[in-house]
């Protein structure tokens, strides 16, 4: 089957910010383009209506994109035993942070779309760079981790989302503070 986008997609695993009304829920972006872009929430949203995003941008803050939901499908998460949607979507609007995203993700930011501004139009230094991380996969690796509390015969086991197994050793460590030593810790 032919490929039915018009511009390159390209993967990413960003947090962002949806406003849905009154309130805001947390998603997270897995791909962008010129076009559009492609987020996993754990809310529906109504296909033809119009959202704000708030996506945060690795190294230069906060990008705010209004997006036209395309599709939509549920689908079991890969990360928990819960379902999420999985939403497509059109850009109606970007701003200069988005253009940036865009260019650290091998996209050309120089046509984001037909009603969207773009860096040239919004910068207020033209010509000048800022360095933004590399973006990283798609889906977060899982590790499993035993722990055992100190002094006590209490043990748990944990499964947590992280890019390294030391991030997971950290965030493990923060989340269960100095009455828990870690054991091990496996990649699921």
């Amino acid at each position: 089957m032919p490929e039915r986008r018009k511009t390159m997609r390209a993967p990413c695993r960003l947090r962002c910010r949806v406003a849905k009304g009154s309130e805001q829920i947390a998603a997270r972006i897995v791909d962008v383009s010129k076009e559009g872009l492609c987020l996993i929430s754990p809310d529906w949203l109504k296909p033809k209506e119009k959202y704000e995003i708030a996506i945060d941008v690795p190294g230069t803050g906060v990008s705010r994109v209004h997006i036209e939901i395309w599709h939509i499908r549920r689908e079991k998460s890969q990360s928990t035993n819960g379902k999420v949607w999985i939403a497509g979507a059109m850009l109606t609007d970007a701003d200069e942070a988005y253009a940036k995203l865009l260019k650290a993700t091998g996209v050309q930011s120089g046509d984001i779309g037909p009603e969207t501004r773009t860096a040239r139009e919004t910068s207020t230094q033209p010509g000048k760079e800022d360095a933004i991380h590399p973006i990283d996969s798609i889906e977060p690796r899982v590790f499993r981790i035993r722990c055992k509390a100190t002094g006590g015969p209490r043990s748990r086991v944990l499964s947590l989302a992280a890019d390294s197994e030391e991030q997971a050793r950290a965030l493990a460590t923060r989340d269960l503070g100095d009455e828990w030593a870690v054991l091990e810790i496996r990649e699921a």
